[in-house]
């Protein structure tokens, strides 16, 4: 599943969170793909879904210059690669 909550530059009234990802625990998809360019935004709900979450690039990448959206790419590379860590090194269900 895909949900995008992109367009920072676009919405000025924005929500403090994701009031919405606890209900998507219970669903059926097997990964959840969040587009988030909201700055501020509390993330912290993403621990319940640690598991399901995966990286992807958001659908603006396309208007970047090459070397920023190859430098986007390292640091989503980077970012995953930290997560992975955490997860390996989390007790059985901390994360839950």
């Amino acid at each position: 599943m895909h949900i995008c909550f992109g367009y920072a530059a676009i919405i000025h009234s924005r929500p403090s969170g994701y009031s919405f990802l606890p209900e998507l625990r219970e669903c059926s998809c097997d990964q959840v793909s969040i587009e988030t360019a909201q700055s501020n935004l509390d993330c912290s709900v993403l621990r319940k879904l640690a598991e399901d979450v995966i990286v992807c690039t958001d659908c603006g990448m396309k208007y970047l210059p090459r070397e920023v959206a190859a430098g986007k790419m390292a640091a989503m590379v980077a970012g995953a690669r930290i997560v992975r860590e955490e997860l390996r090194e989390a007790p059985p269900g901390a994360l839950r």
